[in-house]
C-alpha cells in the first residue's frame, strides 16, 4: 500500500541533523514569498533579476506541480537525486524524473499532506533548501530557483495555513 512505500522512502532524513540551527518563526506569524512582502530568505539566484523573472518562475512552478511534476533534487544516501514533485490527491508524490502519467503516480512514493508537521526553510546565494517534516520521515529538497520553493510552499499553506513555517539561519 502507500503506507508502506512511505515508510521505506529512502529520502526520510532527521531535520535536526540537517538543520542544527533552525529558529521556529511564531506560530500567528503567516508565511508569505518574498515578492509579497515576505522575508528575503535568500535569492538562490544570483542579484539583480527582475521581478518578472521571479514572477515566472512562481507561476511556472505551480503549473508544474500540478501537471507533469515540479523538478528537484532530494536527498538521497547523502548526494542529490534528480526528482520531482507532484501535489495530487492531497498528497506530495516523489517521482522518478523520467517517469510520467498517472501509473507512475500510484507506484511513486507519496505523503499525506494532512501529516505535513513543519516546513523548514534554509537558504544561500548557492543553494536553495527546503525539509519537509511529516508523520513518516522528512523530506529534504534542493531547488534551482527560490520562486519554486515559495510556489511548493504556497501550495502546501493553501491545504493547511497552520503547518509551521520555520527559517533556518544561514
Amino acid at each position: 500500500g502507500v503506507a508502506s512505500r512511505r515508510s521505506q522512502a529512502p529520502f526520510a532524513f532527521v531535520a535536526e541533523s540537517i538543520f542544527p540551527d533552525a529558529i521556529a518563526a511564531p506560530r500567528s506569524a503567516a508565511w508569505k514569498p518574498a515578492d509579497a512582502g515576505g522575508p528575503q530568505i535568500g535569492p538562490c539566484v544570483p542579484a539583480g533579476l527582475p521581478s518578472e523573472f521571479a514572477a515566472a518562475v512562481h507561476e511556472e512552478a505551480t503549473e508544474l506541480l500540478q501537471s507533469i511534476g515540479l523538478p528537484v533534487y532530494t536527498a538521497l544516501g547523502g548526494s542529490w537525486a534528480r526528482q520531482k514533485l507532484l501535489l495530487a490527491s492531497r498528497h506530495l508524490y516523489v517521482l522518478d524524473q523520467d517517469q510520467f502519467g498517472w501509473g507512475a503516480v500510484a507506484e511513486s512514493p507519496s505523503f499525506a499532506l494532512c501529516d505535513l508537521q513543519q516546513a523548514t526553510i534554509r537558504s544561500s546565494p548557492s543553494l536553495c533548501l527546503l525539509s519537509l517534516s511529516f508523520r513518516e520521515g522528512t523530506l529534504v529538497l534542493r531547488f534551482s530557483f527560490s520562486g519554486q520553493r515559495d510556489a511548493l510552499l504556497a501550495e502546501l499553506l493553501a491545504y493547511n495555513p497552520r503547518i509551521p513555517v520555520v527559517t533556518a539561519m544561514a
